[in-house]
């Protein structure tokens, strides 16, 4: 589609020193002053023909695509590293402009003109930059890329910036087959990060694609701690792939209606929401990943979902719309699944879905859960794995029904019970005829010949909680829809239905 140029043009009564060509150039002297004070109008004058713009500086070096990695923390203004955080332990609000990545986007071109503003007189650019951003706060939506994949350039002199990069994983120059080994990975694996995990090339190793879609106000995030965790734990890797929605929305149950979302955790903004959610998920090491994170404003329901939305079988209308919202989601979460495949030449072993207010109370071992049926392991199509509800609960399992809380699939059929928005619109009678979703995840493992196995509740050791808040202002945990029997802390909860 061809290319644009972009020329560097210096204006001599905007820099402190003269860009004679001549001029020797080094950090501190007048024609890198000039170079780097220029930096918000050349940026923004790429932004103003509708351009996204990643600068990084030049003695940058990549060890992995950069692109697939900014995309996987969503759309944003602007990305950028923190540049005290590895010294001070916390975010310093001191933000690094030797590596930006800006949106064509209004909020970014204010910024830029109020960057380039004061860096009127200066020799650095970055002092600027934070006062300008200050001055935006909680217009800009931005996002602090973690130091696990972005290390500051902070540290000064070579032999510690050299130690800062060994902590990460990315200086190994020194040992020439550790280079080989590290060039190989980059170029088969693309922008996949999975080279450092040995999951993913390990025999008996399992590799789980997670998929949780829902709303901030119903999200549980302990699939963090209890199953993220846990499987990394026992060799395995696993990738979340997350889709949130802001929008408002009634639920079938009326109590739902007024639950909260987790002040800890949504207490600020969305860019707080990810930055928590990165850092949380890092702290569990290369096999574990926070692939992708979709935040809507809302979700729009296409022309081809209307008619099920309008006269649909299932429940009201209201609940087909969240339940159609629902699969919208997770269609889009499991098309990035495959692209990541695609990309990486890897493919997941299986696949789990869980609805977005499912606690854990203990942890999810996989190995475990496999292997609670020994005719699954020969079936060449695995098996579906989901929740047996004893009597006393919401909705007791039985012989017509998935409780689909919680599924695990192998990957050969996962295309069938994660992108349920597509079998749900096909056009062979199976959704007209049952009037829920979990008689209609049921007839989809009949026609895919697909064996449902039930677990107890030592395998899926869970509950769907909601929060709420008391007469006095406090916040408390109450059960939401309940499957027995109840285990750990939560057999003296209360339930929410009052």
């Amino acid at each position: 589609s061809g290319s644009t140029h972009f020329d560097v043009v210096f204006d001599d009564h905007w820099g402190s020193a003269s860009s004679n060509g001549s001029s020797v150039s080094k950090f501190g002297s007048p024609i890198w002053a000039n170079v780097v004070t220029h930096r918000p109008r050349q940026i923004l004058n790429m932004l103003e023909l509708g351009c996204s713009v990643l600068y990084n500086d030049i003695d940058t070096a990549w060890i992995k695509p950069v692109f697939a990695a900014l995309d996987s923390y969503g759309r944003h203004d602007l990305m950028l590293p923190d540049d005290n955080r590895h010294s001070q332990g916390t975010r310093s609000d001191y933000l690094s402009t030797c590596l930006m990545y800006f949106r064509p986007t209004a909020n970014n071109q204010a910024l830029l003109l109020g960057w380039a503003e004061k860096c009127k007189g200066e020799t650095k650019n970055q002092h600027a930059f934070n006062i300008a951003l200050s001055a935006l706060k909680g217009k800009i939506d931005y996002v602090v890329l973690p130091e696990t994949q972005f290390p500051p350039g902070v540290s000064a002199g070579t032999g510690t910036k050299e130690k800062l990069l060994e902590s990460f994983g990315f200086w190994n120059v020194s040992e020439p087959a550790n280079l080989a080994r590290a060039h190989a990975a980059t170029t088969t694996s693309a922008d996949t990060h999975i080279e450092g995990c040995l999951a993913w090339n390990k025999t008996g190793s399992k590799r789980l694609a997670l998929f949780v879609a829902g709303t901030p106000i119903r999200l549980q995030t302990n699939f963090i701690e209890h199953v993220m965790q846990p499987l990394v734990r026992d060799g395995h890797a696993v990738d979340l792939y997350l889709a949130l929605t802001f929008e408002n929305y009634a639920s079938w149950t009326r109590h739902a209606n007024s639950f909260v979302a987790d002040p800890w955790f949504f207490g600020s903004n969305r860019t707080a929401m990810t930055n928590r959610l990165r850092e949380n998920i890092a702290k569990l090491g290369p096999c574990a990943q926070l692939r992708e994170l979709i935040v809507h404003d809302n979700v729009t329901i296409g022309s081809d979902g209307q008619p099920w939305l309008e006269k649909g079988r299932w429940w009201n209308r209201s609940t087909r719309h969240n339940f159609l919202s629902l699969f919208i989601m997770m269609r889009s979460l499991w098309s990035k699944a495959k692209q990541f495949e695609e990309r990486s030449h890897n493919n997941y072993s299986h696949a789990m879905s869980l609805r977005d207010d499912v606690f854990w109370y203990g942890d999810l071992h996989l190995d475990q859960v496999l292997g609670h049926d020994s005719t699954c392991s020969s079936a060449s199509r695995g098996c579906l794995y989901s929740a047996m509800c004893l009597k006393g609960s919401t909705y007791p399992t039985g012989p017509k029904i998935v409780t689909d809380y919680v599924l695990l699939v192998d990957r050969v059929v996962a295309h069938v019970f994660v992108d349920l928005y597509s079998q749900l619109l096909k056009p062979n009678g199976l959704a007209e005829n049952v009037k829920n979703s979990e008689q209609f995840i049921m007839q989809l493992a009949v026609a895919t010949h697909i064996k449902v196995v039930r677990l107890p509740q030592d395998k899926l050791p869970f509950q769907r909680l909601g929060r709420r808040t008391t007469f006095n202002g406090t916040i408390e945990i109450c059960l939401h829809k309940v499957c027995t029997p109840l285990g750990g802390k939560l057999r003296t909860a209360v339930r929410c239905a009052r």
